[in-house]
């Protein structure tokens, strides 16, 4: 099974700058915490706007850090802010779960 956390190209971006990646990591997590709270009180009807841009925004985040399936779990949740309460509910479970196993894999691999 491929790792959730590709950070090659993270490693390549800071010049291997360990003190700075910390940094990032921090950012990262704290950032994604914002978003993921933000999410789970907007996936009722009536505030995909504030789930849409959560989402998008947490992408962003996934995606410069190199964790690319959790990138792709929140893209969808971008384009399905219009969903069903209980799906969105359903693409939030699995955006923590796979989260939490970037936050792993961070734990292991940070500097």
């Amino acid at each position: 099974m491929k790792a959730s956390l590709d950070l090659a190209v993270f490693h390549e971006m800071t010049g291997g700058d360990s003190a700075l990646e910390r940094k990032l990591f921090g950012a990262f997590l704290e950032s994604s915490a914002a978003c993921l709270a933000a999410m789970q009180n907007s996936w009722q009807e009536g505030m995909e706007r504030t789930w849409q841009q959560r989402a998008h925004a947490l992408k962003g985040l996934c995606l410069n850090l190199g964790a690319e399936r959790l990138g792709k779990l929140c893209k969808k949740a971008q384009d399905d802010c219009a969903a069903a309460p209980e799906k969105k509910r359903e693409l939030l479970e699995a955006i923590r779960n796979e989260f939490e196993k970037v936050k792993r894999q961070l734990d292991k691999e940070a500097p």
